[in-house]
């Protein structure tokens, strides 16, 4: 299987949250993936805030 790669977002409550897909179905979350690190780190600069590079992180995702 080859690697993916998905984007994390720290969330208030001191987890980390995947960034999902837009599936049109609040019930059918499918996490946001990407063939190369590169590609999510540059969609990852969405969230990013000057200063707080930690809240964001770029990840090898690994299907549970």
């Amino acid at each position: 299987m080859a690697k993916k790669y998905a984007i994390k977002l720290y969330s208030l409550d001191g987890d980390f949250i995947y960034i999902t897909e837009d599936t049109n179905h609040c019930m059918d979350l499918r996490v946001q993936l990407f063939d190369t690190k590169e590609d999510a780190d540059k969609f990852a600069d969405t969230w990013r805030i000057r200063g707080k590079k930690d809240m964001t992180k770029v990840v090898e995702y690994v299907a549970e």
